[in-house]
């Protein structure tokens, strides 16, 4: 239409230069008054042709002045309420960044160019956002919402904010922190310092130095801890590893858990390689019982007492003792160095030495036993009532 239009303002231009132009020299062979009826008609007809041309050249041509597009009072311009405003290219807001190689459809907020007059944001990435003081996006929709010296490499990646925080995963997440990386597929770490996700859906809450290698592994907190299995994790505590797959550990220090499913609840260096297996020493059934976990030795360096303990004696290490005491309180006294009592108010002070049974037997003597009986007394080494 545009065309269209400045056609006819051409031919309507030339036509009345010409029959004005025949007018004048052939004024005296050609009867004015027909000459001058049919130029009227003929100029009507290209005028009425030119207004409809020009009307619709209008309707497509912008206003010269684009000043009508915002209305400015001072130094402030407030743009038209009733149109939509299209930057197919992008927009900085503050200062631009020398050297960087501004993607299409960006936005960038920076303003930390006033002492300098240069800009420090880089948004890269076509669709890409940087806010914050010197970061960088150059993956595709990649956006930086704050902080310093982050970066949001791959597509969709997201950094939040805090400090030389790395988003290199695809739709990859770090919300704050410092020096923390997601590098794995949809990744994300929320906090912490130094802490590495590259596990595919990994995730890290926070702490210190904690990484997430497989799939769907997590880590809550704590410090050096690292969850290697698919869908492993780690609660807290330091130096612990969740190796095996769907295996975690609550807490603790320099806990294992490699067996399948396993899990170890807290401690120091419990190292559970078994399937299914908890690390706990024992689980409770519905009836009230605690069962000893079948995988695992137990260890009493100082000794056990199975029943009652008898307030008054001084236990003796690696001993034994089964006590069904009187009232509340146990009667069994194995003061000896692995000595070993059983019975009722049987006392061993003598090292290594046994009661296996009876009642007020005494064994003074190491290496001494007596078998059973009533008020038994060995007071020499090696010595066993009744004789064998």
């Amino acid at each position: 239409m545009k065309t269209e239009a400045i056609a006819w303002m051409i031919a309507a231009v030339s036509v009345a230069t010409s029959v004005y132009s025949v007018l004048r020299h052939r004024e005296a062979d050609i009867k004015f008054e027909v000459l001058r009826a049919d130029f009227r008609l003929g100029l009507e007809a290209l005028t009425k042709r030119f207004e409809e041309a020009s009307r619709s050249l209008g309707e497509e041509t912008p206003p010269a002045d684009n000043t009508l597009l915002f209305d400015c009072v001072g130094d402030w311009c407030t743009a038209d309420s009733t149109k939509h405003f299209l930057f197919p290219k992008g927009i900085v807001i503050g200062y631009k960044t020398e050297g960087c190689s501004y993607g299409d459809g960006i936005l960038s907020v920076d303003g930390y160019g006033y002492d300098t007059g240069e800009g420090q944001n880089c948004p890269q990435g076509n669709g890409s956002v940087t806010l914050g003081q010197r970061n960088t996006a150059t993956g595709r929709s990649a956006v930086v919402t704050g902080g310093k010296m982050n970066t949001a490499e791959y597509d969709s990646s997201w950094v939040g904010g805090g400090q030389l925080n790395v988003a290199s995963g695809s739709a990859s997440a770090v919300s704050g922190g410092y020096g923390n990386k997601a590098e794995g597929w949809v990744a994300s770490i929320s906090g912490g310092e130094s802490n590495t996700a590259t596990g595919e859906s990994s995730s890290i809450a926070g702490g210190y130095r904690g990484t997430a290698t497989n799939y769907y592994s997590t880590i809550n907190g704590g410090y050096y801890n690292e969850a290697t299995g698919e869908a492993s994790s780690v609660t807290g505590g330091s130096y612990n590893k969740a190796t095996g797959d769907y295996s975690s550990i609550q807490g603790g220090n320099k806990n294992l858990a490699s067996g399948e499913t396993s899990s170890v609840s807290g401690g120091n260096r419990i190292v559970v390689d078994k399937k299914y297996s908890t690390g706990a020493p024992f689980n409770r059934t519905s009836d009230g019982w605690w069962i000893a976990d079948k995988n695992s030795h137990f260890l009493f360096s100082r000794g056990l007492v199975v029943g009652k303990k008898n307030m008054a004696c001084n236990y003796g290490n690696a001993t034994l003792t089964v006590d069904a005491g009187k009232k509340e309180e146990g009667t069994n006294c194995p003061s000896g160095q692995g000595s070993v009592t059983f019975g009722i108010s049987n006392k061993v002070t003598g090292s290594f030495s046994t009661i296996l049974g009876g009642m007020k037997n005494k064994v003074s003597k190491k290496g001494g036993a007596i078998l059973g009986g009533k008020k038994k007394n060995i007071s020499e080494d090696f010595k066993t009532i009744p004789k064998l």
